[in-house]
């Protein structure tokens, strides 16, 4: 910015380029417009970092970027977003990420009509997902990346799922958020989302439902040989430890959930830390003060909202039943 205000580079007003991707991405009827010139930021970066921006945009499906004009705004009740790009070779490149007009019209009437906003993403949602998994990893360091495959290994064989063939590969194209129901207190950012499953979703449910177990267990002292294990790990590739290492515990190393006592009979370790629950209709949340954000598996939808009582109320707007059984 100095530079430019001291006439020794160029401002962004006199690329050539960008007055056009500016209009084109409708920048001028957007809350947020975002330029950013890529090409020079991984430049930057890999002054202290070799390789590492590269591998992170090579994970993201950005190849070759040299700049971008990224603007979000709402277009009615639906938020817009595009981003107009040009690449090294001087290729251009446009993309509406979410808006109304890329939704199918039976997703768009599923909706409800009592949010005041919603946005609707739609794409390959299993190769997003992996997408942002890999460009995490590409992040970190080697022995890091090693250490947290060989833990979600371990979590996997654990708990009897697999997180690839039972969850990714059922998913389908749409990813919405919306505001309904409203949070009684107004509180921001406490949305209703919905992750759609073309696949199997029973399926889907029951390895959510291990997920969830298990994430149940490492949060409680029955949990602590998971926490040692990763620990060790982390220790192992080199991370500061940050924490002491918790007591070997004699839980039994069975593979399935079966094996696993009722959540019942197992003791909280941190009654002030987040916990974890089953409801007795099978919704898992998160019990996190104010808010208690929950999850339910259903037909066609992954649903995440702020409270299980925001979640039966998609279900019923859905008019979709509970894929995960209820609680013994």
């Amino acid at each position: 910015l100095l530079d430019v205000l001291r006439g020794r580079k160029p401002s962004l007003a006199d690329d050539p380029w960008f007055p056009g991707a500016h209009e084109r991405a409708q920048g001028s009827y957007s809350g947020l417009e975002v330029y950013g010139d890529l090409a020079r930021i991984r430049e930057r970066l890999e002054e202290d970092v070799r390789e590492r921006p590269s591998a992170v945009m090579e994970a993201l499906h950005i190849r070759q970027p040299a700049k971008l004009i990224w603007t979000t705004g709402h277009d009615e009740r639906a938020i817009r977003s595009i981003v107009v790009g040009r690449a090294l070779s001087g290729e251009d490149i446009f993309a509406v990420l979410a808006g109304r007009q890329i939704a199918a019209p039976e997703v768009l009437a599923a909706i409800p009509d009592q949010a005041s906003t919603y946005f609707v993403l739609r794409g390959p949602l299993a190769d997003v997902f992996r997408g942002i998994r890999a460009a995490y990893l590409e992040s970190q360091s080697q022995g890091q990346r090693r250490a947290v495959r060989e833990l979600w290994t371990r979590l996997q064989q654990r708990y009897g799922f697999d997180s690839e063939t039972e969850v990714l590969d059922q998913l389908s194209d749409h990813f919405i958020v919306h505001t309904w129901p409203p949070h009684p207190l107004k509180l921001p950012a406490l949305w209703s989302v919905w992750i759609q499953v073309h696949g199997d979703w029973r399926l889907v449910a029951r390895a959510v439902d291990r997920m969830m177990t298990a994430w149940q267990e490492s949060l409680n002292d029955e949990g602590d040989d998971l926490i040692a294990a990763a620990e060790a790990l982390i220790a192992r590739s080199g991370s500061r430890r940050t924490t002491a290492p918790a007591p070997n515990s004699s839980k039994s190393t069975a593979t399935t959930p079966n094996a696993l006592k009722p959540a019942a009979t197992r003791r909280a370790a941190f009654r002030l830390s987040p916990q974890v629950r089953r409801e007795p209709d099978g919704l898992w949340s998160l019990q996190l003060g104010l808010i208690n954000p929950a999850v339910a598996v259903t037909q066609g939808w992954i649903v995440i909202a702020w409270s299980p009582e925001a979640v039966r109320a998609n279900l019923n707007h859905l008019d979709s039943p509970l894929a995960t059984a209820p609680s013994p």
